[in-house]
């Protein structure tokens, strides 16, 4: 797996993890994605500590402040892939579903880094309310073709809305 950011290579040691376990109980935001993923990567049962309602937040947060999108994966009308992050929010199950549901109206680009994944990312115009909807459908048991054109995209989102 690879963790995408400054703490990617950081291993963590056993006295880490725990300090890691209690501040990921305290604050339920964005800022401790990468120690989630670290914890599990390389402690899962420490991560399964960690109750679904707490990944969520950090999580969906993650989707919605990192610089690249990577971890959660790419969109693709050939065939969609889910990363580590992305399985982890697909992990959380319903407790995501609210914080993804709010990212249906984040319209800010989603950018991924590397060849092939950038030009992806470009060429459909990746949007962060497509992953938020492509986690959301996939949570609801539909595995639904990306669609490559925005406005239908937008349909789509109005939709599950409704």
């Amino acid at each position: 797996m690879s963790i995408e950011g400054p703490q990617a290579n950081l291993v963590y040691s056993a006295g880490q993890a725990a300090d890691g376990l209690t501040q990921l109980r305290e604050t339920h935001d964005h800022t401790g994605f990468h120690l989630l993923m670290a914890l599990r990567r390389d402690d899962p049962p420490g991560y399964q500590e960690i109750p679904a309602g707490a990944r969520a937040p950090v999580l969906a947060g993650a989707l919605a402040h990192v610089q690249w999108l990577n971890d959660f994966g790419y969109l693709d009308p050939g065939g969609s892939y889910v990363g580590p992050a992305g399985a982890a929010l697909l992990e959380a199950g319903n407790p995501a579903r609210q914080y993804l549901v709010e990212l249906l109206g984040d319209h800010s680009p989603a950018p991924l880094r590397g060849s092939e994944e950038a030009i992806m990312a470009k060429m459909f115009g990746y949007r962060r309310c497509d992953f938020a909807y492509r986690f959301l459908t996939l949570l609801t048991g539909q595995d639904l073709p990306f669609a490559p054109e925005p406005a239908r995209r937008d349909e789509l989102v109005t939709a599950l809305r409704k």
